[in-house]
């Protein structure tokens, strides 16, 4: 969307409706996979890793872990998508999207043409002509998998660095649960992490950048 001039509706389809996740799995077997595959990503002792870093709680001689950190990555994923990869949700009221994109819906008047043009619509007019998105490709690249993955740029960059080129050109494949693992690992371990850290305060900040 243009933010300095008129604002228009970039109009999209938005396919079939399906089941979410893809091919589910229970809940804890996903959370001791993302754990797993987590822990080989970023490099740690797997004997150790799931022990506190904090030595003034272990025994004299006891090596220290990440726990905090990986309790920390277990906890961004549970408020992202409470571990079940699933595609962004648009139904969005009018209100909502004022509150939400406020420089990209600017008026009530064209949150309400949005809402009824329809989830596609609304992805496309947010999400268009941004971070390798065409003006027609918001929906395409919309919010999937455990880290609600956005726009093209990220599909490409995280899907190379997750072995998975192939989201680029089938994005709902983020939805299935052992690429969004991947997928997420590959974004959490792309960031500055002091994995050997126990302080939660430094560990929130750097989740957060």
């Amino acid at each position: 969307a243009n933010l300095n001039g008129p604002q228009t509706v970039i109009p999209g389809e938005g396919g079939p409706v399906r089941n979410q996740p893809a091919n589910p799995v229970p809940l804890t077997d996903l959370q001791q996979y993302f754990l797993s595959e987590l822990i080989k990503k970023i490099g740690l002792d797997p004997a150790n890793a799931l022990k506190t870093a904090d030595p003034s709680r272990l025994a004299p001689g006891e090596t220290p872990g990440n726990a905090e950190a990986l309790g920390m990555a277990m906890a961004q994923i549970q408020a992202e998508c409470g571990f079940a990869p699933r595609s962004e949700n648009l139904n969005y009221r009018a209100s909502a999207l004022r509150r939400v994109f406020p420089t990209r819906v600017r008026s009530d008047a064209f949150a309400q043409e949005l809402v009824a043009a329809g989830p596609a619509a609304i992805a496309n007019t947010i999400y268009g002509n941004r971070y390798g998105n065409a003006q027609n490709e918001g929906y395409k690249y919309r919010g999937r998998g455990l880290i609600q993955l956005t726009f093209k740029d990220n599909y490409r960059r995280y899907g190379g660095l997750a072995g998975h080129p192939e989201i680029v050109e089938n994005p709902d494949l983020v939805n299935d649960p052992e690429i969004a693992v991947k997928i997420a690992c590959a974004y959490i371990g792309s960031k500055s992490i002091s994995w050997d850290s126990y302080n939660y305060g430094t560990l929130g900040e750097q989740f957060r950048v």
